[in-house]
């Protein structure tokens, strides 16, 4: 999330991921913009507006990202996201020995190599 600029990804729309403004609708800079739909594989203007009475963001939306929070460029927004997002902090060191062995145990490749052992040169 730190390589995006978050004002053009999500624009008037990241107040409206704010749990209290979820399932509410609200207008939009786009509300008069003609709705489509896919027939035949090409894009053709609905007969009724679909935001007609404004835009919403369902309680099931969920945003996964990744997000260094050692860069700094990321304090300017930091705060912003904070309050609108749930922060789950995920270290390296705790997932990779799982992670290792599911591409291991998936691939036929690099069967020889005994993950413990890696993971635990690679954390010194």
């Amino acid at each position: 999330m730190n390589r995006a600029d978050l004002s053009r990804v999500f624009g008037e729309l990241m107040y409206g991921l704010e749990e209290h403004y979820r399932e509410k609708t609200f207008q939009t800079q786009y509300s008069n913009l003609p709705t489509y739909e896919i027939k035949n594989k090409r894009a053709v203007p609905m007969d009724y507006d679909v935001f007609e009475n404004g835009f919403f963001i369902p309680e099931n939306v969920y945003i996964i990202a990744t997000m260094n929070d050692i860069d700094r460029s990321v304090e300017a927004f930091d705060f912003a996201l904070r309050r609108r997002f749930q922060w789950i902090e995920v270290k390296a060191n705790d997932v990779m020995k799982d992670a290792l062995e599911g591409m291991q145990k998936n691939n036929d490749i690099h069967k020889g190599i005994k993950v413990s052992e890696f993971v635990e040169s690679v954390k010194h």
